[in-house]
Formats: C-alpha cells, sequence, structure tokens
C-alpha cells in the first residue's frame, strides 16, 4: 500500500527577505491553492493550506538551500526584476539587501540607506486586482516615493483588455533597453513557468530590436548572450 502512495515531497519557497532589511527573520511570499473539481468539491494545496491554518508559536520543520538566481556582487550594478505574482518573493530580499533596511511609509527622498547609482534598479510586478493582489505594494510605493526605485506595474484584471508584464516592459522599452545596456543591469525573471518566461523574453528581444535597433536574429543572440554571461537568471516553477 505505501508503494502506492509514495511520500510527499517537500516544498521550496523563495525566501522573501533579507538579513539586512529584517534581522533573525525569514519571510515567505506563499499563495494558497484551493480550486474545485468537477463534482464541486473543494480542494486545498497540503503544503500551503497547512501553512495558512498555522498559528503564532507553532513549529515547524525547514530547511535552507541555495537558490538558483543570484545578486550582483558589484552594489552599483542595477537590477532589472520581473516578478508577477508570488514571484516577487525573492525581490523583497533583494531590494532590502540592496538599499539596506525596509522602507518607512512616509519616505521621501533617496536618502534611507544602500548604494546610489547612476541607473536605479527596476521591478516589473504583476497580478490580477491592485485592489486585492499588490502584494507588498505599500513598501514598493515608499521605495518608488522615496526614489528609490523605478516601479512598473501590471494589474490583468483592472481594465476590459488584460495587461501583462510583458505589455508594460514592452511600453517602458526605451528605459529598459537603457538600463540593461548602458546601466549593464542583471535581468532576473521569477515565477510560474508557464508561459510568462517565454513571453518576458520576447518582449526583451522586441525591445532589443526596437531600441538598438537591432535585427530578430541579432536580439535573440543578444539575449542569449546575457544568459551565458548569467546577466539574465530565472527561477520559475509549475
Amino acid at each position: 500500500m505505501f508503494d502506492l502512495f509514495p511520500m510527499i515531497q517537500p516544498r521550496q519557497f523563495s525566501i522573501a527577505s533579507s538579513p539586512r532589511a529584517h534581522p533573525n527573520e525569514i519571510h515567505l511570499c506563499v499563495a494558497i491553492v484551493k480550486y474545485q473539481t468537477r463534482i464541486t468539491e473543494p480542494r486545498y494545496g497540503q503544503c500551503t493550506h497547512m501553512l495558512a491554518r498555522t498559528t503564532v508559536g507553532q513549529r515547524l520543520p525547514i530547511w535552507i538551500m541555495k537558490g538558483t538566481i543570484f545578486m550582483p556582487k558589484r552594489e552599483d550594478l542595477p537590477m532589472l526584476m520581473i516578478g508577477p505574482g508570488t514571484g516577487v518573493a525573492p525581490f523583497r530580499g533583494f531590494i532590502g539587501e540592496r538599499l539596506g533596511r525596509a522602507p518607512s511609509d512616509d519616505a521621501t527622498d533617496g536618502r534611507q540607506g544602500g548604494t546610489a547609482s547612476a541607473h536605479k534598479s527596476m521591478l516589473v510586478f504583476g497580478n490580477r486586482k491592485q485592489e486585492k493582489d499588490y502584494l507588498f505594494g505599500r513598501e514598493w510605493e515608499a521605495y518608488r516615493k522615496s526614489n528609490q526605485l523605478d516601479l512598473v506595474t501590471a494589474f490583468s484584471r483592472d481594465q476590459p483588455d488584460k495587461v501583462y508584464v510583458q505589455h508594460e516592459m514592452i511600453n517602458r522599452g526605451k528605459d529598459i533597453w537603457d538600463l540593461i545596456h548602458n546601466g549593464k543591469a542583471v535581468v532576473y525573471v521569477c515565477g510560474n513557468s508557464k508561459r510568462m518566461p517565454d513571453d518576458v523574453k520576447k518582449a526583451l528581444r522586441t525591445i532589443a530590436q526596437t531600441h538598438a535597433p537591432m535585427t530578430e536574429d541579432e536580439a535573440s543572440s543578444y539575449i542569449t548572450q546575457l544568459e551565458t554571461a548569467r546577466r539574465l537568471q530565472l527561477e520559475t516553477w509549475a
């Protein structure tokens, strides 16, 4: 019987905090899996449902392992972070580590800490509705208000035509090209592996074709070179 039902595999989550901004803490950003079968019986993700039901003080078995994306060693190099949904999790850690501490809501200038750069890092975040799904929205807005972060958002259900991160990337194509080509930014893509990574790469190729300008083949080669040089890094999951 036990051979027919294999052991439940551990679940992996990106850490959504940094030691510099949140000492002695580990934060997670978890989407609760819930769906209905054809017979309308509700189903839940085993791990996320368990996490949602935990109480303060309850102990959980965890382990920490090395991730697949890494911050630039040089703090003067900007980052282009593309993270729709819970894909934004590691970027909260990156930004907190780079800028030194979590932002305050009344931040008004760029003097909170961290290292100044001629090119600000850019976060491209997307989700369904801004009112309900803007994960860490107050923090991102505070960073933007203090002129520490270039913030681009795409909320797909807030208008009749669906808008995703790749659409807003193309809208900001000139700035993104400047960030990558002149600012030597490291590009990160994190989130669901279904279609988003390919759509984002296509947007990057379009941006290179438009603003370099390059041919389609040259743009494809340029994106491949970014990956080879680890200036384009992906962390995705099914």
